[in-house]
């Protein structure tokens, strides 16, 4: 990120900037990995749920 003048300021503001980039990039990366697990595991119980009632109709006629 250039800084927007040549002051001491905004150079330190645009290290600034650049540093939480890279950092919220290390960090967003895991984050939508659990959040992808997440929302994954309802339908998961779900389907499990649905299959385990359809046996029990069988089962009890």
């Amino acid at each position: 990120m250039l800084p927007p003048a040549a002051n001491d300021v905004s150079v330190l503001t645009a290290a600034r900037f650049t540093a939480h980039t890279k950092h919220y990039r290390v960090v967003s990366k895991p984050a939508a990995l659990v959040h992808g697990m997440f929302v994954a595991l309802p339908a998961a119980t779900a389907d499990a749920y649905a299959t385990t009632e359809a046996v029990n109709v069988v089962a009890t006629g």
